[in-house]
């Protein structure tokens, strides 16, 4: 079944991943989808839904520092009985993504644009804040990242002038209340 859909039916599919992302969706249902998508595509994709017996689907789309990073559908089939109201699918979303930014590489993902989007830090003064957040030390940020300990410094001196902090314990603090 999956094969044959990105062979033959994803560029068809009215909730295709690029479609829910460019139009920055969360949550979209078959039913909404198929009231702005090509029609002619539509008909195209239809066998696909017949022949596997689906008569529905919800897909939720998850975000980390405003980038569609995962995707999760649902898939109803002519024996579900499922009725769910748009208020439970914006709590379902709500919940999936909440247990999604748990997840150690997203929260990562979410720092990343915190840093940049935020406070303005470049790459490498991203890099150094996020090795400091993780517990290393100015020496231990040098040898990581090949360069040396005065280099560290200037950067940890800039971090803390756009972060507005005066020390790492704030610059820490402020960024894992984030």
């Amino acid at each position: 079944m999956i094969r044959e859909y990105y062979e033959l039916y994803y560029h068809k599919d009215p909730m295709r991943a690029e479609v829910l992302i460019r139009g920055e969706k969360t949550v979209e249902t078959f039913e909404n989808a198929v009231l702005s998508c090509d029609q002619n595509l539509l008909e195209q994709y239809r066998p696909f839904l017949r022949k596997h017996s689906v008569v529905d689907e919800i897909d939720f789309v998850l975000w980390a520092g405003g980038n569609a990073v995962g995707s999760v559908a649902l898939l109803f089939h002519q024996s579900d009985t499922l009725s769910v109201s748009k208020e439970s699918l914006a709590g379902m979303q709500s919940y999936l993504q909440y247990a999604f930014s748990l997840m150690p590489a997203v929260k990562a993902l979410e720092l990343k644009s915190i840093l940049q989007d935020t406070y303005g830090l470049t790459t490498k003064e991203r890099e150094v804040a996020e090795l400091m957040i993780m517990g290393e030390s100015n020496k231990g940020i040098a040898s990581m990242l090949g360069v040396e300990l005065a280099t560290v410094k200037t950067h940890l001196v800039h971090i803390f002038q756009k972060m507005e902090v005066k020390s790492r314990s704030k610059a820490i603090a402020l960024l894992v209340a984030e």
